[in-house]
């Protein structure tokens, strides 16, 4: 399980290593996971439309945060650092 107060001690959720490029996507195997993942959702989209992919993203969070409350609260202390607004303009330039 994850333990936020260790998060909290080690700073690892701060916004300096969350902006750190080299940090999580830094790391081959997740830049496999979240490069498989997008084009699975893409996929969807493509496949079933807009609707149904966001129909099975809500579902597949739900079943993930029910069996892992720990993850969620840990995303969620990291979701309260990230301005979306900025991922986004920065994605788009």
């Amino acid at each position: 399980m994850l333990d936020l107060h260790c998060f909290e001690r080690r700073k690892i959720m701060d916004k300096n290593t969350i902006k750190n490029k080299a940090g999580f996507l830094g790391i081959p195997s997740n830049v496999i996971a979240v490069y498989t993942v997008l084009n699975v959702l893409l996929k969807m989209r493509k496949d079933l439309g807009l609707e149904a992919m966001m129909e099975y993203i809500d579902r597949y969070l739900g079943v993930m945060e029910m069996s892992n409350p720990d993850m969620k609260r840990a995303v969620n202390v990291a979701l309260s650092l990230v301005d979306v607004r900025e991922i986004y303009d920065e994605a788009m330039r």
